[in-house]
């Protein structure tokens, strides 16, 4: 091996023992904000709310970030996964896999050894394609809007609602067709959620765009 390939090697063992050290302080730390969320201690540090507390300037945490770690590690202790298996497994790749890891523990022997890219691959076919989306045509997005304003909340049937963007990503937020309709209070829920409230909603909101929306933009299209 040259100088330049061993040093490489050399940096590349670090940065993944440096990656390992990093998963395994997030996990204890997040242990710990779950026992001073569920506790409220953080009105004995002097504090209002929980998302006041993590805004410290010692701490500096994201809210929605932290929510889902916390999330995350709730059901990691449901499914008693080991800490050095959560450790190997790694944040993203936990939150990628969401709730489907409860119905289908078999992905926890399988998440450590492939990409995330792979991984989400793997729970789309073992939840049945559920995140597939078909191609969207735009025929009239203003009465696709209206429509999807005249519809209760996908999640209690409330009215009215807002428009909601799914899943939480900026590429998709941007196609005025990945909207949902959401009451207020589970808009709400799904803001402060992220992609953790996306992951464990995604039959109610898989089903309304799979099962109505295509209904409608045929409709559209046949004008």
């Amino acid at each position: 091996m040259t100088d330049l390939s061993v040093q490489a090697h050399s940096i590349y063992e670090t940065l993944v023992e440096l990656n390992k050290n990093l998963s395994m302080t997030k996990f204890k730390m997040t242990g710990y904000l779950k026992v001073i969320r569920d506790g409220k201690l953080y009105k004995s540090l002097g504090h209002s709310s929980f998302k006041e507390f993590l805004a410290i300037p010692e701490l500096s945490l994201n809210y929605r970030t932290t929510l889902g770690y916390i999330q995350l590690w709730e059901r990691y202790e449901r499914l008693g996964v080991p800490v050095s298996v959560r450790i190997d497994i790694g944040a993203k790749k936990g939150m990628e896999m969401g709730s489907a890891l409860e119905r289908h523990p078999e992905l926890l022997e399988l998440a450590p050894h492939i990409s995330s890219s792979d991984l989400l691959t793997e729970v789309h076919r073992v939840e049945g394609k559920v995140f597939a989306s078909p191609a969207m045509p735009s025929p009239d997005c203003t009465t696709y809007e209206k429509y999807v304003k005249s519809q209760p909340c996908i999640i209690c049937g409330r009215t009215p609602v807002d428009l909601a963007h799914f899943p939480r990503t900026k590429v998709r937020a941007d196609n005025p067709w990945y909207v949902i309709p959401l009451c207020r209070i589970h808009h709400r829920e799904q803001e402060d959620g992220g992609m953790a409230w996306t992951w464990d909603h995604r039959k109610h909101w898989g089903n309304y765009f799979h099962n109505r929306i295509g209904d409608l933009l045929n409709k559209l299209e046949s004008k």
